[in-house]
């Protein structure tokens, strides 16, 4: 396993542990990469008429054990004590995966810099803390990573 593939995952591990020991639900790590693709439908993957400036975006993160559902926080301003202040929260069912990891699809997404957070509920009702923001610059098809912005 290479460094850069096991620090995120030593972290990952270790933040599972801490939550479980205090029975707060972990925080998910977030990919560093997204994948921006073109708007295409069809046996032959034609770019849809009148959506050929759009782009979809699709991030991941890491299965957390016992997960009921995920929410990922579009463009938000969270608060110290974790509440959404400012943006758009959106739902992801566990059983929305690629490759047997959650994934989060953003069709329609605004070109330029777009924010996220991720979060997850092991209990009903109950939501662990937001994950580190990632950002990523929506432009051409392809793999695009975290920026600091």
């Amino acid at each position: 396993m290479t460094s850069s593939i096991l620090s995120p995952l030593l972290v990952f591990l270790l933040a599972l542990l801490s939550a479980i020991a205090n029975e707060i639900p972990p925080v998910p790590q977030v990919d560093q990469v997204a994948r921006v693709k073109e708007h295409r439908r069809g046996a032959n993957g034609d770019l849809v008429p009148g959506e050929e400036n759009l782009r979809k975006l699709l991030l991941q993160w890491h299965a957390i054990p016992g997960a009921l559902e995920y929410e990922v926080c579009h463009n938000c301003h969270i608060s110290d004590s974790g509440d959404v202040l400012e943006g758009n929260i959106n739902f992801v069912p566990t059983s929305k995966t690629k490759a047997g990891r959650p994934v989060f699809v953003f069709p329609n997404a605004p070109l330029g810099k777009n924010s996220f957070h991720v979060r997850v509920s092991v209990e009903a009702g109950v939501w662990g803390p937001w994950s580190e923001q990632r950002n990523f610059v929506v432009d051409e098809p392809g793999q695009v990573q975290h920026d600091e912005l």
